[in-house]
C-alpha cells in the first residue's frame, strides 16, 4: 500500500485543515498489531521532517520516526478526527455559540472581565425653562370659599398686586378721602372693619406660589374679573382654575453620550457591567436607568413634567422609547415644589386688630396721637404675616428648579479581545460550511460514518472550539 508523507505541514490540533499538495508518496508496510486510529508504517526510508501523512482517504498526524533496524523505519501515526470528516463537519448544521466570521451584537459577552477603571461622559441637556426662581415671575394659586362654591384662582405677580390692594385697602370714605378716627369712632366701624377681615380670610383656603409662569399653565385657565370670597365680591383681574388642575407642561428626549470605542464589539459593551446609566433632573436628584432596556431604545429616555396647579405637586414620568412598540416607563417621581404662604386665623389674629383699634380709640380719647399709631402699627405688625415659606417647598435634593439636566453614561472598558482565536458572541443555528476561521459549537451531536470513539472526538473539538479551514 501507498502512504503520501508530509514535511512541516503547519495545523492546530482543532483544525479542518488538510495539506493541498507537495506530499511523498511512499510503498510502505503495516506493522504488526496495528489499528486504524493508531497505524504504524514501516519503509525503507524516511525524511525525519515527516510530521502529517494521508492513508485510505483519513488524514494522520505523524506521532514518531522509529528506527527499527534492518533498514527499516516505523512511522507511528494519529488520526486526525477532524481533517478526516471535514466534509460532515461543514455540512452540520447546529447551534453555533462563537465564531470568528459573523456574530449577533445582541448577545452578551462572557470571557472577557472588565478592567477596573470606568470612564464617565456626560450630556449637558439645557434646562427646557419649565421653572423660574424669580418670585414674581411665578403662578399665585388662591383657594377660596364663596356663595358659589369652592373656587381657585391663579395670578400673576401684577394680578396679585392688585387683588391685594382690593383686599386691604386704605381706609378712605367714598370720596376717596382718608376716614377721619373721630368719624371712624362716630361710625362705630371698627368692629365692623375687623370682622369683614375675618370672613374674607377665613374663607381662603390656601394660598401658594407656584414657580411657574401662568402662561406655561394657560391651557388649564380661564380669564375673570372677579374673585370671590364668602360674601365678598373684589373686582379684580385673575384666572380660574375650573376644570382639570393638571397640566403637561414639558416633554424632554434625553440622550447618552456614546462610547469611545462606538461600541464596535458589540451592543453589550453599551449593557452591565460593562455600562451605567443615570439622569441628574431637578428636584428629583440622580436617577438610574436599566441598560438592557436604555440600548433597545436608542441609549435615549423620555421625560414628561406634569404639574398639579392646585397642589404644587410636580410629577416626572420617564420612559424608554422601544423602537414604534409603546414606550415602556423607567419610573414615576413626584415632589412638591409650592410654597405655602399661610391665611385666615391662624395667621390673622382678629382679636389683636381690634384689641388694637381699641386702644387707639382709648388713645385717641386720651388725645395721645402717639398711642393711636402706636395702636394700629402694633396690631399690623402682629397680625399681618411677612410672607414667610411655611412648609411645602421642594421636596427634592437642590431647591434650584433652573438648573441644567445631565445624563451620565459611565463605561467600563473590557480586556483586549482575540477574535481570531475566540471568535464573537452568535447564538445561532448555522450551517459550519458557511462559517470560516473559529466556530465552538454548543453541545454537538454530529453523526458520522465513523467509529464511536471518532463522533466522541469530533463533537467534543466542536463544543471546545475548533477551526473551519
Amino acid at each position: 500500500m501507498t502512504v503520501t508523507f508530509y514535511s512541516g505541514f503547519a495545523k492546530r490540533r482543532n483544525s479542518t485543515k488538510r495539506p493541498s499538495g507537495g506530499g511523498t508518496t511512499k510503498t510502505v508496510a503495516l506493522k504488526e498489531n496495528t489499528s486504524l486510529q493508531r497505524p504504524a508504517f514501516l519503509v525503507s526510508t524516511v525524511t525525519w521532517s515527516w510530521n502529517y501523512c494521508t492513508a485510505w482517504q483519513n488524514y494522520y498526524y505523524v506521532v514518531d520516526i522509529v528506527a527499527e533496524g534492518n533498514g527499516l523505519y516505523r512511522v507511528e501515526c494519529e488520526l486526525d478526527v477532524m481533517a478526516t470528516f471535514k466534509v460532515s463537519i461543514g455540512n452540520y448544521s447546529t447551534l453555533i455559540a462563537r465564531a470568528a466570521s459573523d456574530q449577533d451584537y445582541d448577545v452578551m459577552e462572557s470571557i472577557y472581565p472588565a478592567k477596573a477603571q470606568p470612564t464617565t461622559k456626560m450630556a449637558n441637556v439645557t434646562n427646557p425653562g419649565l421653572f423660574t426662581n424669580d418670585r414674581s415671575a411665578g403662578a399665585i394659586v388662591i383657594g377660596t370659599i364663596g356663595q358659589n362654591g369652592q373656587r381657585v384662582y391663579v395670578m400673576n405677580s401684577s394680578q396679585f398686586a392688585s387683588f391685594c390692594l382690593r383686599l386691604f385697602p386704605d381706609l378712605a370714605d367714598a370720596g376717596g378721602n382718608p376716614i377721619n378716627f373721630v368719624d371712624w369712632i362716630s361710625a362705630e366701624i371698627s368692629q365692623a372693619i375687623a370682622g369683614g377681615l375675618q370672613t374674607i380670610l377665613n374663607n381662603i383656603t390656601f394660598l401658594r406660589w407656584v414657580p411657574v409662569s401662568v402662561s406655561t399653565v394657560s391651557s388649564l385657565l380661564t380669564s375673570v374679573s372677579h374673585v370671590y370670597i364668602g360674601n365678598w365680591d373684589l373686582i379684580t383681574p385673575a384666572y380660574e382654575l375650573a376644570g382639570s388642575t393638571v397640566a403637561r407642561i414639558s416633554s424632554t428626549l434625553l440622550s447618552f453620550p456614546a462610547r469611545d470605542d462606538a461600541g464596535a464589539r458589540g451592543k453589550w459593551l453599551y449593557m452591565s457591567p460593562f455600562a451605567s446609566y443615570a439622569v441628574y433632573i431637578p428636584p428629583f436628584g440622580l436617577i438610574t436607568l436599566d441598560g438592557a432596556l436604555l440600548v433597545p431604545a436608542g441609549r435615549q429616555v423620555t421625560c414628561d413634567m406634569l404639574v398639579n396647579v392646585m397642589t404644587g405637586n410636580l410629577t416626572m414620568r420617564l420612559y424608554y422609547a422601544l423602537g414604534n412598540s409603546s414606550p415602556r416607563m423607567v419610573g414615576c417621581y413626584n415632589a412638591n415644589i409650592g410654597f405655602e404662604m399661610k391665611v385666615g386665623g391662624s395667621s390673622y389674629n382678629m382679636g389683636g386688630v381690634a384689641s388694637g383699634v381699641a386702644g387707639a380709640i382709648g388713645a385717641m380719647l386720651e388725645d395721645s396721637t402717639a398711642g393711636i399709631i402706636g395702636g394700629i402699627a402694633s396690631a399690623a405688625a402682629a397680625s399681618i404675616p411677612g410672607g414667610a415659606q411655611v412648609g411645602g417647598g421642594v421636596s427634592g435634593p437642590n431647591p434650584d428648579l433652573t438648573e441644567n439636566w445631565y445624563a451620565y453614561a459611565t463605561y467600563f472598558d473590557p480586556i483586549d479581545e482575540n477574535q481570531t482565536e475566540l471568535g464573537r458572541p452568535l447564538a445561532k443555528v448555522k450551517q459550519i460550511s458557511t462559517l470560516s476561521g473559529y466556530i465552538q459549537t454548543a453541545r454537538a451531536q454530529i453523526e458520522l460514518m465513523g467509529h464511536e470513539e471518532e463522533m466522541s472526538k469530533v463533537n467534543a473539538i466542536m463544543d471546545g472550539g475548533f477551526f473551519y479551514e
